[in-house]
Parts: C-alpha cells; structure tokens; sequence
C-alpha cells in the first residue's frame, strides 16, 4: 500500500516531464490529508487522499517553502488547471487536465515570465500547433503534431525570419527539408 501512495504522489507532481522531484514516502493513510517532508524536516507535499486516491487540490513545495506546484483532483485524477513554479515563486507551467489526461494548452514560462513553449493537447497526445520560443520573446520553432505524431516544422531565426520547413512521414522520419532563406 505504501508503495501505490508513493508511486501516485510522484506521478501528480510531474507535468509532463517539466520538473522532477525525489520519491515522496507517504503515510499509510486511505483517507486524510497526508504530508510529506523532506529529509530537513520542510514540508514537501500535502494531499487529501480519499480511498487511497488524491482528491481535491494537491499542493508540492520546495525545500526552502516556495510553492513547487498544485494540481486539482477527482478520484485520483488531474482534473483542472494545474501549475508549476520556479523556485522564486513565479509561473514556470500551467496545463489543463480532463479525467486524468492533458486536454488544453501547456504553457511553460521561462524565468523572465515570458513564454517558453505553447503546445496543444487532446486526451493526453499532441495535437495541433506547439510553437517553441527564443528567451528574447521571439518565435524559434512552430510544429504541426496530429495524434502525438510530427508532421510538419518550421525553424525561425532570432529576428523572427523563417530559415527553413520541414514535413515528417508517418513514422516521424523527415520527408523533405526545404529552404527558406
């Protein structure tokens, strides 16, 4: 039973691999609020669990008591917006959750509070436009994805010029490669 709690807790914290964090070791608890910590004594994550399962929101802190991240959930599943920070505090994340899954635009943030990455998903797969940007502000890749599959990119220089596109064929692989500038 230890282990599933442990195993839950460490898989709530993740937003789709943006940040990791070390095991968490709950309590025993099927239902209450349950709190880890770290080795320091600093509280580390604080869930309600109801039949062993996370309900309501979960709650994920650094070491020094900075928000880490929060997430909502409905029978142990992400449901809602759910959100990471950097360790200063501010927004480094923010994807929408449907039964469990991504279902929305994640967005990650580079420290600066500008925007990192944008990127469609439906039922938990890639689907639509992810566009990927320089720390300047500036558009660096736009990526057609359908069904978690790669089908067209496009790469933009710095001052914001496209260099060059790309199409992929159903196993991924690059098709044509075509110059722009």
């Amino acid at each position: 039973m230890k282990s599933n709690i442990s195993n839950t807790l460490l898989l709530l914290i993740l937003l789709t691999g943006f940040f990791s964090i070390k095991p968490i070791f709950a309590q025993d608890e099927e239902n209450g609020l349950v709190k880890t910590n770290y080795e320091s004594g600093a509280l580390q994550s604080e869930v309600k669990q109801i039949k062993g399962k996370p309900y309501g929101q979960a709650t994920y802190f650094y070491e020094n008591g900075v928000k880490k991240g929060e997430a909502d959930f409905i029978e142990g599943k992400k449901e809602g917006l759910a959100k990471t920070y950097f360790e200063d505090g501010s927004l480094s994340g923010e994807i929408i959750y449907k039964n469990g899954k991504e279902d929305g635009l994640l967005k990650l943030y580079f420290k600066n509070g500008k925007t990192r990455v944008e990127q469609l998903h439906r039922s938990g797969q890639l689907n639509g436009i992810s566009k990927y940007f320089y720390e300047s502000g500036s558009l660096q890749f736009e990526k057609m994805y359908k069904k978690d599959k790669l089908i067209s990119m496009k790469e933009f220089n710095s001052e914001g010029e496209a260099i060059y596109e790309e199409t992929y064929d159903k196993n991924g692989e690059p098709k044509e490669r075509t110059f722009l500038k």
